[in-house]
């Protein structure tokens, strides 16, 4: 025979675990479903940002350079070229001249695009920048500094580079090739603003003739006819971009650098 008592306090214990488990279920089907937008899809939620929040730099290292503040204040700068420039030019590297004919070239071809800048109507004078004021560090600050005290509105700064070939044949006529690229740009000297950059590529295919010492020479004269095509062409691109900007009163460049490329002429 059971005992009633103990049959009783089953119960009563049965009855106290129920009550106690009720607050955790009525709790837990209160809570709200959580959301997981980006996440169930493997973007974790730090990497979200508000479209109005303020962004710093994630390089700290940057700094030394350009504070945060500062690259903000030049990418909403916007840049007023002058009506009437003087342009300061520089080319970086250096040139070995192997014969005198070389040399003809490269300097015929520099003064051709010194006079094909001249040609647009936002520039009263083109020409290099005096070698005595080439700084050893060529970096912007030290090219401004050159530049303004030139008293140039506008330094051209540009970068030859040069692949060479050569073809020795039994018989016939021996050929040399060569490939220049132009790089160049426009600095601004008041301002450090980079408005304009342009690259071109020019190719030359030249033919050994009895006045050429040997196959180097002629290849040399190659390499300079190369270079003074291109920079013949960023002539007249960048006469075309500085008249456009003179015809346009009040120009000014959109925020930020504005930039003008081209390529061409194999």
């Amino acid at each position: 025979m059971k005992d009633p008592t103990m049959h009783s306090t089953c119960r009563t214990l049965v009855i106290t675990v129920s009550l106690m488990s009720l607050p955790i279920l009525v709790t837990a089907g209160c809570v709200p479903s959580r959301s997981y937008d980006g996440a169930m899809y493997g973007m974790a939620a730090s990497y979200y940002q508000p479209d109005d929040q303020e962004f710093d730099s994630l390089f700290k290292g940057d700094s030394e350079l350009l504070t945060d503040d500062d690259i903000k204040r030049i990418l909403g700068f916007n840049l007023q070229l002058q009506s009437q420039n003087r342009i300061a030019a520089l080319r970086l590297g250096y040139t070995n001249f192997w014969s005198e004919a070389q040399a003809e070239i490269e300097h015929d071809g520099v003064d051709s695009f010194l006079n094909t800048l001249e040609d647009s109507s936002a520039v009263t004078h083109a020409a290099r920048l005096p070698r005595l004021l080439v700084p050893e560090k060529k970096t912007v600050p030290y090219l401004r500094e050159a530049a303004a005290r030139y008293q140039a509105d506008l330094l051209l700064v540009y970068d030859p580079t040069v692949n060479s070939f050569t073809k020795d044949r039994a018989f016939g006529t021996d050929k040399a090739r060569a490939i220049c690229t132009v790089d160049a740009l426009l600095l601004d000297v008041r301002t450090g603003i980079v408005p304009y950059t342009i690259s071109r590529t020019e190719e030359v295919l030249t033919l050994q003739t009895s006045d050429d010492f040997n196959l180097y020479e002629t290849q040399a004269k190659a390499v300079s006819e190369a270079e003074a095509r291109a920079l013949k062409a960023i002539a007249k691109d960048m006469a075309i971009f500085l008249d456009g900007t003179s015809h346009r009163a009040g120009y000014t460049s959109s925020p930020g650098v504005r930039r003008y490329e081209t390529s061409g002429g194999r």
